[in-house]
């Protein structure tokens, strides 16, 4: 979903099947990662599966994070696309594909983590049924907005930071994971569990987006 205020601040809310499937991937085969900027267990995660057999499920923990780091860059880059119907929208296009396939997905039957081996078993293992589960759950960024006032949250913020209301951009990608988890991935990204409050997610990413001037807030 798309939000645009006049002037032109823009709000992007959306969610993504492949993050999706990672998580199914790490939380079903039970994977140690140490990281406190990724999300929690998923709300209805798949049946523990030994797909790891006798790999350390810290180190292929640790490859996980490196892929869903990637993933997460991967999603972000694609809201900056250009129109596809001219030249530099084609060549966007191609370059887009080319690093799918580096990142590693379903479409290419995870070919990008030939390097990981373990992780790529893992994926493959899974990857039929956390297709089918992702199907089945209802797309986590429907309604999340719900009431939240996003005109006002703009006005409030581009006060706080003495910008200009059409500077301010942000995306929102809203995971199927439980409590009310969310943190600023990079200025203007956000990633958020469903039961995050809308309001300081929308104002975080709104607010980090904001070029900095003399007198303004440093924190939302």
């Amino acid at each position: 979903m798309q939000l645009t205020g006049r002037p032109s601040w823009s709000l992007a809310i959306g969610d993504d099947q492949q993050l999706t499937m990672a998580l199914c991937v790490r939380d079903a085969s039970a994977l140690e990662v140490a990281d406190d900027g990724v999300p929690p267990p998923l709300l209805e995660p798949l049946p523990p599966a030994e797909v790891l057999g006798e790999q350390d499920p810290a180190a292929v923990g640790r490859d996980w994070l490196t892929w869903w780091q990637a993933l997460v860059r991967f999603y972000l880059d694609g809201q900056d696309a250009p129109r596809v119907d001219t030249s530099e929208g084609r060549v966007w296009l191609t370059e887009r594909a080319q690093r799918r396939a580096a990142v590693g997905d379903l479409s290419d039957d995870f070919a990008g983590l030939a390097h990981q081996p373990a992780l790529q078993r893992a994926c493959r293992a899974l990857a039929g049924e956390a297709l089918e589960a992702s199907r089945r759950w209802p797309d986590p960024s429907r309604g999340w907005l719900g009431s939240t006032d996003v005109g006002t949250i703009v006005r409030e913020v581009a006060a706080a930071r003495g910008a200009a209301e059409h500077t301010l951009t942000g995306t929102v990608v809203v995971l199927p994971t439980a409590t009310a988890w969310w943190r600023l991935v990079e200025p203007g990204a956000v990633l958020a569990s469903v039961g995050a409050p809308p309001e300081q997610v929308v104002r975080a990413a709104l607010y980090s987006s904001a070029p900095r001037h003399p007198g303004g807030a440093d924190r939302p």
